[in-house]
């Protein structure tokens, strides 16, 4: 059984270490350090992680941010790759919020949360306390109230929406190859959802923030 470590990572690698350590990290197992902007003292905590996972022959990635930590949007989508990547390679995952940036903790639970229940239950959160004495487990039961609506079909028209905002319905019908009563209904579902919104005369329609991060 194969496991991923997924941190968020500033310029202590403490709180990884004592993960790697808690939770036994070894052969075939995965570290991903998602940081921000490249800083010296980034890398030098993660050669120190390294060095830890080279002896137990784990394989460990620090996964640079770059300038979407000042994008929400942006931070959302990376982050959700990235967990959405270690949770389909592995059978056990733990997201350790301990260190790091705000934004990047924020963006990594908040990703966790816009993905698939059948995802979301694989995943551990944990977090240390700031004395680093004890630690706090996020109940999946908390996370799993959280409920990604179900678009179905919806879905397709919602990707075109986002791709090319501003297509009236007649011009979504024909990218879709669909009847517009039908891309008209959908659209309406969506904007019941607030993932879309409706513009002008003739009506053209534009994705919200919501349904970019979603997406």
């Amino acid at each position: 059984m194969t496991r991923a470590l997924i941190a968020s990572f500033g310029f202590d690698e403490k709180f990884v270490v004592r993960a790697i350590l808690r939770h036994g990290i070894g052969a075939n197992d995965e570290i991903v350090l998602v940081t921000g902007r490249p800083e010296p003292r980034a890398e030098k905590a993660y050669e120190t992680v390294k060095r830890l996972a080279d002896s137990a022959d784990a394989r460990v990635y620090l996964k640079q941010l770059g300038d979407a930590i000042y994008d929400f949007k942006s931070l959302i989508r990376e982050t959700k790759k990235i967990l959405r990547e270690a949770i389909e390679k592995h059978e056990r995952v733990t997201l350790l919020l301990s260190g790091g940036m705000r934004v990047i903790v924020l963006g990594l639970y908040t990703a966790l949360l816009l993905l698939p229940k059948s995802l979301r239950e694989r995943v551990r959160v944990e977090l240390d306390t700031e004395d680093v004495y004890r630690l706090v487990e996020i109940p999946r039961s908390i996370i799993n109230i959280f409920e990604v609506p179900e678009l179905g079909a919806k879905k397709e028209l919602l990707a075109v929406i986002a791709r090319e905002p501003g297509l009236t319905i007649e011009e979504l019908a024909r990218r879709l190859n669909k009847d517009e009563s039908t891309v008209r209904r959908q659209l309406q579902a969506l904007l019941a959802l607030g993932l879309v919104r409706v513009e002008g005369r003739p009506q053209r329609a534009y994705p919200t923030p919501a349904a970019e991060a979603l997406l």
